[in-house]
This record gives C-alpha cells, sequence and structure tokens, in this order.
C-alpha cells in the first residue's frame, strides 16, 4: 500500500508543479498580476457621434404637442388604434394622422407623439412602450416617414442609449457603459464594455448580425476569457486564465460554460494529491 501512497503523491506534486508553476513564480515575486486594462490602455477604435441639443430639443417639442392634446378630438382609425389629433382619407380611402398629436397603439401598448404629414411621421417623435410594466421611451426626428440617424432610448431595464442607428454609447443604472459600432457593409459589429471605473471588462469582434465571432471577457477576480463568442457569449474554441497569466482551461465552451474536466477544480486534486501522498514518504 505504501509504493502506491508514494507513487501517488510524487505524481501529485509534479502535476501541482506543472500546473501551478506560474503562480510559484508569482509567489517568488517573479510574475506580477495581470491587470485589467482601462479605457485609456484600450479605447474603441471608432467615436460615438454625440448631439447635445438633441435630447432638449425633441422634449421642447414633444411638451408643445402634449399641451395641446387636451384640446384636440381623438377618434378611432382602427379597431385597436386611436388618435388624437387631425386626421384625413388617404388614397386609399384609409383615415390617417394628418398634423401633430398622439397615436395609441392598444395591441401594442404603445402610444406615440409626433407630427404626421399625409399618415407619416414627420418631426420630433417619442415613442412610450409598455414592457412587462415597466415603459421603453425612444427619441427620434423623422422626415415624412423616415427614421433619422440619431436617436435617444430610455430602456426598461435602465440603459440610456444615445449616437447614430449604427455608433453609439449605452449607459447603465451602475454607470458601467457600452460602446459599440455596427458596420453593415462588412457585416461586422464592433463592442466595448466598461465598469463604472473605466476598466475594460468585454471585448468583442463580432459578425453582423449573426453576432459570431471573437473577444476577450475580463472577469471580477481577475480571470480572462479569450477565445470564440455567440451572442456575446463564449462559445466555441477559447481559453481561461487566471490574474496569474495562468491556463485554467482551454478548449471547447458551450453557450458560456466549460466542462468541469480541466477545470481549476480538478487541477486542486493534485494539491491534496501531493499533500495525502507525503503524509507517508
Amino acid at each position: 500500500m505504501k509504493p502506491t501512497r508514494i507513487i501517488l503523491g510524487l505524481a501529485g506534486c509534479v502535476w501541482f508543479y506543472l500546473d501551478h508553476k506560474n503562480f510559484v513564480h508569482y509567489l517568488a515575486g517573479k510574475q506580477t498580476l495581470e491587470g485589467i486594462p482601462t479605457i485609456e490602455q484600450v479605447k474603441p477604435n471608432f467615436e460615438v457621434p454625440k448631439n447635445n441639443d438633441f435630447e432638449s430639443k425633441v422634449d421642447k417639442e414633444i411638451k408643445e404637442i402634449e399641451d395641446l392634446l387636451p384640446k384636440l378630438q381623438r377618434k378611432y382609425i382602427s379597431e385597436k388604434t386611436t388618435f388624437t389629433g387631425p386626421t384625413m382619407i388617404d388614397m386609399h380611402g384609409e383615415v390617417v394622422p394628418n398634423g401633430v398629436g398622439q397615436l395609441d397603439e392598444f395591441d401594442k401598448k404603445r402610444k406615440t407623439i409626433s407630427t404626421w404629414l399625409k399618415g407619416n411621421l414627420s418631426g420630433p417623435t417619442k415613442i412610450q412602450t409598455k414592457i412587462n410594466d415597466k415603459e421603453r421611451i425612444e427619441k427620434y426626428i423623422y422626415d415624412n416617414g423616415v427614421k433619422g440617424d440619431y436617436f435617444v432610448t430610455y430602456y426598461e431595464d435602465g440603459r440610456r442609449c444615445e449616437g447614430s442607428l449604427t455608433c453609439y454609447k449605452c449607459t447603465f443604472p451602475d454607470d458601467s457603459f457600452l460602446l459599440e459600432r455596427v458596420d453593415k457593409n462588412n457585416n461586422k459589429l464592433e463592442s466595448y464594455y466598461y465598469d463604472k471605473e473605466g476598466y475594460l471588462r468585454i471585448k468583442k469582434d463580432l459578425k453582423y448580425p449573426s453576432l459570431a465571432g471573437s473577444g476577450v471577457w475580463y472577469f471580477e477576480d481577475g480571470r480572462k476569457y479569450e477565445g470564440e463568442m455567440v451572442d456575446g457569449d463564449p462559445h466555441g474554441i477559447g481559453r481561461i486564465q487566471d490574474r496569474y497569466g495562468d491556463i485554467i482551461y482551454e478548449g471547447e465552451f458551450e453557450n458560456g460554460d466549460f466542462p468541469i474536466w480541466n477545470s481549476a477544480i480538478i487541477r486542486s486534486a493534485g494539491i491534496l494529491m501531493c499533500f495525502m501522498g507525503s503524509l507517508f514518504l
């Protein structure tokens, strides 16, 4: 029984040393912790457009329309839709909005305040949609039915996004923020997510619109994932390193998960094997 324990102990010690030599070097002062890069160190290679007057301009004109609503007539223009404001009969014989007012779509739990021109949105627009007892507010400027490129949206989860339809910034309730650019010509999405201190947490380079590609994910405990992604989650071939640069796992990932074998849990078994075997050396 003793030879078996001796072999087990030696195998565990070798396993522990080979798998954790980077940690040993760190303790000896020969290796430093790998830091999480800041926005100053890793900046997006694009700049989100900024229109400081956009929201105030939209809000001002929407407020003027809201003040007029009590004086306007409300009528059904379809079974599930009403419009408060002037209407007209279009070339198809249908009643459509034509002027300032509010469109209520009961089946979609949505109301739109804007100006209409022969049934088309035309001017500053505010769209409010009820989603799971919360509200999403979208602000655009339309030109005869064509949505302008700039927008401001308040999402039901607390995000506030602003920018162009292809390059924007989203700020979350905890002050972390996301910078993204969509390049439709090259079918590409670039994404950078930073925490409230400005440290990079997730960087993604994905195909658009499939959202498959590669990226880097920095975890709060110092671990780092680098490899393939789908929908922003680790999926495909990649690897996870601990904060000392030691590889914890390298191989196949599926929807953000990786097999328990070859993980830090199993690697730590080397420590136990080494300890148990050494008791009988």
